[in-house]
């Protein structure tokens, strides 16, 4: 038998046992291991070939697939990561989407809203013909309107007018019948009207479907307004207000220029009988607010020295808790927010305190009774500086804070030029998932 060949380890030649060098490429036959001279290299010879065809500095065929398969592979590794990484950022935005409670903003220049019972409107008192520079000619020339609104999207709906759109008379606050087929608006006398003119205030039922007019309550008698254009001194004028589907409360003031002061009653008006059941003495104090509870009878008195409850009909007085201009009644009318303090309508007692880090202009309770919307501003850095606004979810049985929500910058002089409570400019939706919270637009927040 001849003696096995010795393949060189570089070039894949086959020498004869005992020679020193390939006679080929003259690389030492020795210098690797016995396997590896007595084995041949299963690529070398390709690449020896390759080598001998290719021209010198460039890679071979094999090295080109390889270099071609790592450009692919780098690639689609960089591929992957940019299509991981955009479909991570659209997620992000879409989870973002989902998180941000502030959901939408409709209705501009608007002063007060209401939930409709169903909740799937929004009506609202605001321009006609949206924001102007002047808002007091626009309430002069009979513009201001109830307006009603699709509540998932913003879309405007229906246009209520008055009757007698005189001047400066305007609807100033708006709620739903129960039965979400009609709109009640108290029509009042604000500013500087035409000289000599007769002004009444009134309220306005609407169809909520079509916007007809259904029926006209004069709650005042006719005034004539004074050669400037104001209401005459010497006679009653509504000072404060608060309307429910049933009844209209007016505080009514009138100045004693004998005497040099001035004197407030509470009139009680029952719409659907369109006539006057009662008069409420608050005392020795001047009316803040009142505050309706939800389709009652009774009335939170807000003055300048104690907050008082009234079974408003029947003139009698139920409760009196210390006074905060800002009031809410509970949905099933077991508890009153006065301020930051949560009272037990019932036996009078406080349940609990809750705090927030600004001026409080706001509060709502959710369907359930369990939680309270607390709208505030932030206190001033210093003078004439930004104000933001914040909403904050309060535990009602622990005054503990649930949630907070950042209303960003605020405009603290864009409120409304007429008097309203404050159950106008925040509401909890009746499935108890959005708040409505009036800046100058209707803005929605999702709370869950």
């Amino acid at each position: 038998m001849s003696p096995l060949p010795i393949f060189c380890p570089r070039c894949g030649s086959s020498n004869d046992q005992g020679v020193e060098y390939c006679h080929q490429c003259k690389h030492s036959l020795h210098s690797e291991t016995s396997k590896s001279a007595e084995m041949p290299p299963l690529l070398q010879p390709g690449a020896a070939q390759s080598s001998a065809r290719d021209k010198p500095g460039q890679p071979s065929p094999t090295q080109r697939v390889h270099r071609l398969s790592r450009r692919i592979a780098l690639w689609g590794i960089a591929g992957g990561t940019m299509a991981l990484s955009g479909l991570a950022v659209t997620g992000y935005l879409l989870q973002q989407s989902r998180l941000d409670p502030h959901i939408l903003a409709f209705a501009a220049d608007t002063h007060v809203a209401s939930w409709s019972p169903d909740g799937t409107r929004v009506a609202s008192v605001s321009w006609a013909d949206g924001e102007t520079p002047d808002p007091l000619s626009n309430l002069q020339s009979g513009n201001v309107v109830v307006q009603v609104w699709n509540a998932a999207t913003g879309k405007h709906l229906l246009t209520c007018r008055l009757e007698h759109a005189g001047t400066s008379v305007a609807p100033v606050g708006v709620v739903w019948s129960a039965s979400g087929k009609q709109l009640v608006a108290f029509v009042q006398h604000y500013g500087q009207g035409t000289p000599g003119s007769r002004i009444v205030d009134l309220v306005q039922v609407w169809d909520a479907a079509t916007g007809q007019r259904l029926r006209t309550l004069p709650v005042t008698p006719p005034v004539t307004l004074t050669e400037q254009g104001y209401w005459p001194p010497d006679q009653l004028e509504v000072d404060a207000w608060a309307l429910n589907a049933g009844y209209l409360a007016m505080v009514k003031k009138r100045w004693d220029s004998a005497f040099g002061k001035g004197y407030q009653d509470i009139e009680i008006w029952d719409i659907v009988a369109g006539r006057k059941v009662s008069t409420l003495d608050p005392g020795n104090q001047i009316v803040q607010n009142l505050v309706w509870a939800p389709e009652s009878r009774k009335l939170a008195v807000s003055g300048s020295k104690l907050c008082q409850l009234w079974d408003a009909p029947a003139g009698k007085k139920l409760h009196v808790f210390p006074t905060h201009p800002i009031v809410a009644w509970s949905l099933d009318e077991r508890s009153l927010a006065v301020g930051n303090t949560i009272y037990d309508v019932q036996t009078g007692r406080r349940i609990t305190d809750y705090r927030v880090a600004g001026r409080l202009i706001g509060q709502a309770w959710s369907p359930d009774g369990k939680r309270l919307a607390a709208s505030f501003f932030s206190a001033k850095t210093r003078p004439y500086g930004p104000v933001y606004g914040t909403i904050s979810l309060i535990d009602a049985s622990s005054g503990r804070q649930l949630a907070q929500y950042d209303e960003g910058q605020i405009d603290p002089t864009a409120e409304p030029i007429v008097f309203v409570d404050a159950g106008g400019k925040m509401a909890w939706s009746p499935n108890g998932k959005d708040i409505l919270v009036v800046r100058r637009e209707i803005n929605i927040w999702r709370i869950g």
